[in-house]
């Protein structure tokens, strides 16, 4: 599991995809971030762009959520017959914590950050990739950042390709 890509998404199902926080990594180093802002005219041609590189993995917290909202952008035989990209197998960081600590009543992003996360680090590294004022939860780099950091802290105490899950 060399490259992978965290990909959080902001909208709703109704509406489409708002905003779109992804980050691009290589060994469990970050390598690329960005935040963007969708809008009906830009939202297709920029979810193909970040999705346009092959990855060993993409991660989420709740894949089900960003795996649909893929979907509804780019259905899996479209994307496959133009573009011969796929988008998967997932990294679960929800899975990857209820497994690991099923004693826990809530797997929430929110909870787990506040439960395994060193505060002043993820504080010192948000102000560095996160727009002013959007180092928070439900911003969509943010929810990136603080996922990415939950499975990295587990990197080397876990087999994570156990983990691992392809989606329909």
């Amino acid at each position: 599991m060399k490259s992978g890509l965290l990909l959080d998404f902001e909208g709703c199902f109704s509406k489409g995809i708002r905003e779109v926080g992804f980050i691009k990594i290589a060994d469990f180093r970050i390598q690329q971030f960005s935040e963007i802002v969708l809008d009906e005219d830009n939202s297709n041609l920029i979810i193909s762009e970040v999705l346009s590189e092959n990855f060993d993995f993409f991660l989420s917290h709740k894949i089900s959520v960003e795996n649909n909202f893929i979907k509804t952008v780019m259905p899996y035989r479209k994307a496959n017959y133009r573009m011969n990209v796929k988008w998967g197998p997932w990294l679960d960081s929800r899975e990857i914590y209820s497994v690991l600590y099923p004693n826990i009543n809530k797997y929430d992003l929110k909870t787990l950050t506040k439960m395994f996360l060193d505060k002043n680090e993820l504080e010192k590294l948000s102000q560095h990739i996160c727009k002013d004022g959007k180092n928070k939860f439900h911003h969509p780099l943010y929810d990136a950042l603080c996922t990415f950091l939950l499975v990295k802290r587990l990197e080397n105490k876990v087999e994570l390709r156990k983990f691992l899950q392809v989606l329909q």
